[in-house]
């Protein structure tokens, strides 16, 4: 007979199959929102169980201290692959409701200073071609501006009128230009100089033109953004303020920076990122992992307009196709979540997080294709419809554990 010297089971080896078999048991029992330890769950992913032990429909809990919890639903398993391992089991998870009050993007710059010196404070103009909401030409013309101070390299100006939409197309006329006023801005997007008085006229320096389209614009001096971008915020999630702050541990005031020239700072800049306050146990368990989103076809400040672009993060917002909804303009961002093959509206319904019996809008990260500022959201009722990126709508985040 042989004789044991060591034990067969080791206290640490017992512990985590005790551990792992005691959370499929209370997976399999409907209580998955009770589980404790997210390594648990993170060791039970990685050893190809967690189909069984969290099916697709289960519900856990992570705390947070923003929020007190946050409740997430397993949507898919094995479909958003580990970054060098396809093979590696994983699980995807969506937050149940959704933050409240998160734009997209802000609106942004209407130009900007590229060159290496500062622009000396002087009078501009500029020439607004198919300048209007979405190209619209009622508001086409020539307008000059002067500042006081110069503009330093990496700032810029704004105007608060231009790109605006109004819903009787009477109200689109050049005195929108003329009584609206120029804010310029240093490098960090902090404001240098505002209510800069606007009139009709090419006096001073000719800085070019600002349209809608990418094709529409001339760059003389320095480089202009989409005219709904100025209005409304940008719609690519990969520069996008609320992926900053979905993967962001940083404090109120600490977490937001300049992804593009033009950007400016989004309201909810003073509140701290996501991460903050998001349960250690539960981000130790959560991995980066691709996604793939659509370039809209109308205006991007690094010129591409076609096709489609990857981004590596923890946290993201899912796409159109994820939901659902079916591809856009013949691009597909990812695969249908197996959660929501053959959902109805109904089901893709979020509600606020922090008032659990009011429907929100909420947002995906896919762009309308047609627009250089609108994106992708669920309505209250589960439709997919599309808005301004600057709108204050809802975030629910997505992550993978493996």
């Amino acid at each position: 007979m042989s004789e044991i010297t060591k034990p067969i089971i080791l206290d640490e080896t017992g512990r985590r199959i005790a551990d792992a078999l005691g959370l499929i048991a209370i997976a399999q029992a409907g209580s998955a929102a009770n589980i404790e330890s997210w390594e648990s769950v993170q060791q039970i992913v990685r050893n190809g169980l967690g189909p069984k032990a969290f099916p697709v429909g289960a519900r856990l809990t992570s705390a947070h201290s923003s929020y007190t919890s946050i409740e997430w639903d397993v949507v898919a398993h094995n479909q958003h692959k580990k970054p060098g391992d396809d093979s590696a089991p994983t699980m995807t998870l969506l937050m149940h409701a959704c933050i409240y009050g998160r734009m997209i993007d802000a609106s942004e710059m209407l130009w900007a200073n590229t060159g290496e010196s500062a622009l000396p404070a002087g009078t501009y103009n500029f020439t607004l071609y198919k300048g209007g909401n979405s190209g619209r030409t009622e508001e086409d013309g020539t307008y000059q501006f002067t500042t006081t101070e110069p503009i330093p390299a990496g700032g810029g100006w704004t105007h608060n009128k231009v790109g605006n939409w109004y819903e009787d197309t009477a109200n689109y006329k050049p005195e929108n230009i003329t009584s609206g006023v120029v804010t310029t801005y240093d490098a960090s997007g902090n404001q240098i100089e505002g209510n800069l008085t606007v009139t009709a006229g090419s006096g001073g320096t000719s800085l070019g033109t600002a349209s809608n389209a990418q094709g529409d614009i001339v760059d003389t001096v320095g480089k202009f953004n989409s005219v709904m971008r100025r209005a409304y915020g940008s719609n690519h999630w990969g520069e996008s303020a609320a992926r900053q702050w979905l993967n962001s541990d940083a404090a109120a005031n600490a977490w937001w920076t300049k992804q593009t020239i033009f950007d400016l700072k989004p309201n909810y800049a003073n509140q701290p990122g996501f991460l903050n306050g998001l349960d250690a146990d539960f981000l130790a368990a959560v991995g980066p992992v691709d996604n793939v989103t659509a370039y809209n076809t109308v205006y991007d400040v690094n010129g591409t307009i076609t096709g489609t672009y990857t981004t590596r993060d923890r946290f993201w917002l899912p796409s159109r196709v994820e939901m659902g909804y079916g591809p856009e303009n013949s691009i597909s961002e990812g695969s249908v979540l197996p959660y929501y093959d053959g959902a109805s509206e109904t089901d893709k319904i979020k509600y606020d997080i922090a008032s659990p019996t009011t429907a929100r809008y909420w947002w995906l990260r896919s762009p309308y294709p047609w627009s250089a500022s609108n994106v992708r959201y669920v309505n209250p009722s589960g439709a997919l419809n599309g808005g301004d990126a600057s709108g204050g709508y809802g975030l629910a985040a997505a992550c993978v554990i493996y």
